[in-house]
Parts: structure tokens; C-alpha cells; sequence
């Protein structure tokens, strides 16, 4: 009689997202009134 062996395996699948939020401000001097063609209020 053949003898085997029983392999128990576990598999992890998962998704994820990773999200990064970064806050930079650039002073300017003299103050813009104009980006890009567009006018810049308040």
C-alpha cells in the first residue's frame, strides 16, 4: 500500500489602498492676480 503525505496550506488574498495626503503652501511675492489666464478673487 502506497503511503502519502496530506499538505494543509493556508492562502491570504487581500486588497487594500493606501492613500497619502500632503498640504504644502507656497507664499509669493507680489501677490498674483492671475494663474493661468484665470483670475484669482478672494
Amino acid at each position: 500500500m502506497a503511503s502519502y503525505k496530506e499538505i494543509v496550506t493556508k492562502a491570504v488574498i487581500g486588497k487594500g489602498k493606501k492613500t497619502f495626503q500632503n498640504v504644502e503652501e507656497v507664499t509669493v511675492e507680489p501677490t498674483p492676480t492671475t494663474i493661468l489666464g484665470c483670475w484669482v478673487i478672494n
